[in-house]
């Protein structure tokens, strides 16, 4: 990897075969296939971007059909008329081409979290403490409304697809965040007129997570909890989300600074399959998700 390694995470194909992705900071994304040797199959790479600034963090979508990077701008931000744009790129992952680009008056997109159906997905920007919705069947941002935290980086749904929880990183701010907002969207149930925030803040979580950035939420739906690495506590945090408060604390062995994992269900005969990481829940945790969804 050519820059400082930053994220890896995993997704399924259309045809159901698993990927590897990992990404350096503000930098190159290499595919990998591991089935075959941990071999190089695709990514997204200087000449890609056809002389745009590469994205910062990327996001496959459930059906592994589209890929999302968006770009973020670090360093000097104090200009008051120059607040640099930043850009959602679009990327088909079979020729590894942008199929769409959508350029946001916001300085750092950051996280993308998608629905389980696919239909929706949530970008956090942490300059401007804001989350925005966007609609998948056209690709464009229909809304946004506050992240109820200030530096918003991780965003993750719940097993219920309803309320949306934000790790306060304290990014490009203090980077000393030790909070979750909660945020529900009202855009679907919202009347024409209505006074109603779209998608509006509903509580912040004290987690003594200091500087937590992202989560992985739990596979099993009867646990609903949201596991959050804290990369300056040298931690995971476990939040319940029903009770809304930290049940549980994993110290990193030698104070290894964390920066999430993922879950790995084991079949009798020692199959591996992984059911959820920082990009969200696959292969049988996913469809427990839509199996429970469609029954509400």
């Amino acid at each position: 990897m050519p820059a400082q390694a930053h994220h890896a995470k995993s997704y399924r194909t259309p045809q159901g075969e698993t990927r590897a992705m990992l990404y350096a900071f503000h930098g190159e994304l290499i595919v990998l296939d591991p089935s075959n040797d941990n071999r190089m199959v695709g990514g997204v790479f200087e000449d890609t971007m056809e002389g745009d600034k590469i994205p910062y963090l990327y996001f496959m979508s459930p059906e592994g059909d589209t890929l999302v990077g968006a770009s973020a701008h670090y360093g000097n931000l104090n200009s008051i008329d120059n607040e640099p744009v930043s850009t959602i790129y679009f990327f088909d992952p079979k020729n590894w081409t942008i199929t769409k680009k959508i350029p946001v008056n916001d300085t750092a997109l950051t996280w993308t979290a998608f629905t389980s159906d696919g239909a929706s997905a949530y970008i956090s920007a942490s300059r401007s403490n804001t989350v925005y919705k966007l609609d998948r069947a056209t690709n464009t941002l229909t809304t946004k409304g506050g992240a109820g935290v200030n530096g918003p980086y991780g965003v993750h749904l719940g097993w219920d697809d309803e309320l949306l929880y934000i790790i306060g990183k304290g990014e490009l701010s203090h980077n000393r965040g030790k909070s979750v907002g909660i945020v529900r969207d009202n855009s679907a149930n919202t009347p024409a007129g209505g006074f109603t925030a779209l998608i509006a803040p509903q509580d912040e979580i004290y987690t003594g997570c200091v500087r937590g950035d992202h989560g992985t939420l739990h596979p099993d739906p009867e646990a609903n909890e949201l596991w959050i690495s804290c990369n300056s506590s040298f931690e995971v945090v476990i939040l319940d989300l029903d009770l809304r408060e930290i049940t549980g604390r994993i110290p990193m062995p030698h104070g290894g600074s964390t920066h999430s994992g993922a879950f790995i269900e084991y079949s009798v005969d020692w199959q591996g399959e992984v059911v959820s990481d920082p990009n969200g829940l696959h292969g049988t945790a996913l469809a427990r998700k839509r199996e429970l969804s469609s029954k509400e």
